[in-house]
């Protein structure tokens, strides 16, 4: 089979240019939050328990990319999505960085959770001033797909703009309280979609045993 990577000093680099018959997945852990990510997608993320307490939907199928958590970069009303186009991926010692290039414009997305605080850190750049969205699905618990009634509430902070959820019918998670936000963008409620523009943007997703933890 042809080779699907290698190893450098800092970690495993995957090759995306070789067919890949099943997802290769990276583990990232912090304070009571884990996300689990693949070559192709931001995979999803976790309070605690990686089953009962998902943030975000997630199918676990290598066949489908319809997932809970997606970075789209708008180009001429097209919607790409970074981490499906990404030419190859670092699997690093605390972090996760997705590497490519659309319409000729060079980007990076670099994934990190934080050792203290239960969220993880998403920061986009790119050579040229870029609009990127943001998309997620909550489900606070232990729904597969997206969950119907989840109420997202914005709030805001300083220069942060954030949207809070929670999932009163679940069973697994009902007190807990999700957050995703962005750095200077916007925030679109209805869809959960979180917007920013330039060369240099910074999201945020994670969650609380209570709201008022979030």
């Amino acid at each position: 089979p042809a080779q699907k990577g290698y190893f450098l000093p800092e970690g495993f680099t995957v090759d995306k240019s070789n067919d890949f018959p099943a997802p290769y997945s990276f583990v990232l852990t912090g304070y009571r939050f884990s996300t689990v990510l693949t070559q192709k997608s931001l995979g999803y993320s976790f309070f605690d328990n990686a089953r009962e307490r998902r943030i975000c939907s997630f199918y676990g199928d290598a066949h489908i990319t319809e997932n809970g958590e997606r970075l789209f970069m708008v180009v001429d009303d097209k919607y790409h999505d970074l981490c499906a186009l990404s030419e190859r991926v670092k699997y690093e010692k605390g972090r996760v960085v997705y590497e490519g290039e659309i319409n000729r414009n060079p980007f990076s997305v670099t994934v990190v959770v934080s050792p203290k605080y239960p969220l993880k850190l998403i920061k986009v750049e790119s050579a040229t001033p870029v609009s990127v969205c943001f998309a997620f699905k909550p489900v606070m618990g232990d729904s597969v797909s997206p969950v119907n009634g989840i109420e997202a509430l914005p709030f805001e902070k300083g220069n942060n703009k954030s949207l809070l959820f929670k999932n009163p019918f679940g069973a697994t998670f009902p007190e807990g309280c999700g957050f995703g936000g962005v750095c200077g963008g916007r925030i679109e409620s209805k869809g959960c979609c979180l917007w920013g523009e330039g060369s240099e943007i910074l999201f945020f997703l994670g969650a609380c045993q209570t709201e008022t933890g979030a």
